[in-house]
């Protein structure tokens, strides 16, 4: 009955662990397993410590404002990395060049204009191999020149994001596998400040109204005024972590020696959170997106009530003024 309870309790163990995949993801397992606090840090600090209205001092009073908007960017530029090898320095080139004409020529089919693919320069080296001199109680090794490689980038700018698959598919046709990058490019940035800007005003003087209600009156003529802004990109917003569970009850009971597998490395895209801002406009992403904040703080005065006037007459029937807070 013991292996039947044994195989019982892991099958019970299996599927707690799936049902918890599929509802927090893998990324939040492997962060538990490696001993990763710091998002859950960071949440911590979110929850909790999120600035809002500040009292200085009993003179003045700090409203803030944080604004996020997420932008799906008007186009891309996809960078591939080619390297070539060739006995010559002329035949290398020759050979560079038919593979990026190929390639070129292949991704104007799928709409894309050749005055949007640029390749660029980058190496042109010597290559040298080593040769075995043998001597009658001894061997040389030499290197000698046998050729050339040659480097350079193909940036591809496309709008569709959904090209990227069929451009990569014709890179690989041609034995090109390095993916460099991909740039993210809004035209009108402006713009997604201007929203932000305009949000955040309305919100910080929205909460000057309410501070009315509970009787905190600010002094609007004479406030000092700070902003801040930022873009994130997805090219910067990428984690990588490890999902895998290495344990065995029956390697520890043998003592016996362990080889490690090697483990994958997978990577998913980590906007930043809304829950860190007082606005989110566009909230709902399903793809990466260009992500811009804006941070407005506005410091108030107090209003203070008018000061009260004491008249005083004196033993000689004279009225003197007291000034009283």
């Amino acid at each position: 009955m013991k292996p039947s309870f044994y195989l019982s309790v892991l099958f019970a163990l299996a599927v707690c662990n799936t049902i918890l995949a599929q509802v927090s993801g893998n990324a939040n397992y492997a962060q538990e397993q490696q001993s990763q606090s710091y998002w859950n840090n960071r949440t911590y600090k979110d929850l909790y410590n999120l600035p809002d209205a500040v009292f200085l001092d009993d003179n003045t009073i700090l409203l803030e404002a944080n604004a996020l908007i997420n932008v799906k960017a008007d186009a891309y530029v996809a960078i591939f990395n080619l390297s070539q090898l060739g006995e010559t320095a002329a035949a290398t080139d020759e050979l560079m060049n038919q593979r990026l004409d190929n390639i070129m020529k292949d991704v104007q089919a799928l709409g894309i204009a050749k005055k949007d693919m640029y390749a660029d320069m980058l190496t042109m080296v010597p290559v040298y191999e080593i040769e075995v001199e043998k001597k009658l109680f001894s061997k040389t090794y030499n290197e000698v020149p046998k050729g050339f490689e040659m480097q350079k980038n193909l940036h591809i700018k496309y709008t569709d994001s959904a090209l990227l698959d069929k451009i990569i598919t014709i890179a690989a046709k041609y034995e090109v596998y390095d993916l460099v990058k991909v740039e993210y490019c809004v035209e009108k940035p402006e713009q997604a400040y201007k929203t932000l800007r305009d949000a955040s005003i309305a919100l910080i003087n929205e909460r000057v109204t309410e501070l009315k209600k509970v009787a905190v009156n600010l002094d609007t003529e004479y406030h000092i005024v700070s902003e801040n802004s930022e873009a994130f990109y997805p090219n910067d917003q990428y984690t990588s972590y490890q999902a895998f569970s290495s344990n065995s009850l029956e390697a520890i009971k043998k003592k016996s020696g362990v080889t490690q597998a090697q483990k994958p490395v997978s990577m998913y895209y980590q906007p930043l959170s809304n829950r860190n801002f007082h606005i989110v406009i566009n909230p709902v992403i399903v793809e990466p997106v260009v992500q811009y904040t804006y941070c407005l703080k506005v410091k108030y005065l107090l209003k203070r009530p008018p000061a009260k006037e004491m008249w005083l007459i004196t033993p000689n029937g004279d009225l003197k003024q007291v000034k009283t807070e």
